[in-house]
């Protein structure tokens, strides 16, 4: 991942995606899960941060990020692999990783920890098939607010978050 820097960003994300696209096609391989952020609640404007159940199919809204757009160039760039190559792509996005052990002061609406974010990773890979070539998964804790939603995730990769979290929204 490369956040800050505009040739490496593109190099990295985007170029990135294309040359693990044609790659698995060339070869033969006949899943790629891919990683990114979510991009549907980056800036507040324009997006669809003020809104509640979330799911991951409304249309991405990079907005003003460099790495927001590097990242939705490389998912558009691996949805036509996968819809032109019949390859399947699980796209699993995360926002903020935190430890279930640790304090956490202010979580974000798409947060996990790192171990359910590896259990995301191993279903998106073992799932018997997908509905579609591509599809798009958040990666979350279903946290009571129910701003963002992983009921996708539950449904057809047979996953969902194990870490509550419950320190991210409770004080003691």
């Amino acid at each position: 991942v490369v956040r800050d820097h505009c040739a490496d960003a593109f190099a990295v994300n985007t170029q990135g995606a294309w040359n693990i696209g044609r790659t698995a096609c060339t070869i033969g391989i006949c899943r790629i899960v891919q990683t990114g952020p979510q991009l549907i609640t980056l800036h507040g404007e324009n997006d669809y941060l003020w809104d509640w159940d979330i799911s991951a199919d409304p249309p991405p809204r990079p907005g003003r990020h460099l790495y927001g757009h590097s990242k939705f160039l490389g998912q558009e760039i691996l949805r036509v692999f996968a819809e032109r190559c019949g390859i399947e792509v699980p796209v699993l996005l995360f926002n903020s990783f935190a430890q279930p052990e640790e304090a956490i002061p202010h979580g974000h609406p798409m947060m996990l920890s790192w171990q359910d974010s590896a259990r995301a990773i191993r279903a998106a890979l073992e799932v018997e098939s997908l509905p579609s070539p591509y599809e798009v998964f958040h990666c979350c804790v279903n946290f009571p607010h129910g701003q963002m939603n992983a009921h996708k995730a539950k449904w057809l990769l047979h996953w969902e978050a194990k870490d509550r979290l419950e320190q991210a929204y409770t004080s003691t």
